[in-house]
């Protein structure tokens, strides 16, 4: 599966894009502002500070309130930003066992 960025926003100190897979799921990875990609590709995702997915069977129009959803609440919500950023490992390796996402490069 490929992931293509649609969009980008700069709230706060963070970098947040959104990913989408052309088929109603999205990923939503974010970078601290001064330390993220300009124009990050699916090959930056595993490096991003957290990575948060939204299937396609929890949003089946791939709608984007989910989303930006996700994005508000990171902002402020602290309890749930500081989990956010704890489950970006096993997100990734939910993406990863469910095929949605390439196996990282060995050293990252």
């Amino acid at each position: 599966m490929a992931w293509d960025r649609r969009e980008s926003h700069h709230v706060g100190s963070y970098a947040f894009h959104w990913f989408s897979d052309g088929d109603g799921a999205w990923l939503v990875a974010v970078w601290p502002e001064a330390r993220g990609p300009s124009e990050p590709r699916e090959s930056d995702i595993p490096r991003a500070l957290t990575v948060h997915h939204i299937p396609r069977r929890d949003n089946p129009k791939g709608r984007m309130k989910p989303v930006r959803d996700f994005c508000e609440r990171f902002m402020s919500d602290i309890p749930f930003r500081v989990g956010a950023i704890r489950d970006k490992v096993p997100a990734l390796n939910r993406l990863k066992a469910n095929g949605a996402m390439p196996d990282s490069p060995e050293g990252e």
